[in-house]
Parts: C-alpha cells; structure tokens; sequence
C-alpha cells in the first residue's frame, strides 16, 4: 500500500510546516536552529547539515 506524503521539493521552506517537521527530524535540530542555519547559508539541504555538523549554532 502507498502512503500519500505532502510535497517535499528540494530545498528547505520554511513556510510549509510538514518541510519544517521533516527537516527537523532528518536534520536533527529544532525549527529554531534550522531556522539560523537557512537564514545564514540558504535553503539548499546539504548546506544547511554541513552548517548545522559545524556546530556553528
């Protein structure tokens, strides 16, 4: 059986809420720190877990 997911493109958005949730869990962070680390280095995925694996925020 498939499951129906919510749209999820290749970059991060912020301003869908089911993006914020499952970035957060791939990413390991809360919206706070995933929010900083888009804000500094963009919405690209690898750029952000490069960022947030410095340790940075």
């Amino acid at each position: 059986m498939n499951k129906i997911r919510p749209f999820i493109s290749s970059d991060i958005d912020l301003s869908n809420t089911w993006q914020v949730i499952k970035w957060c869990v791939e990413l390991r962070c809360n919206s706070e720190k995933l929010q900083m680390a888009v804000n500094k280095v963009g919405t690209s995925p690898d750029a952000v877990r490069d960022y947030l694996k410095r340790g940075i925020i």
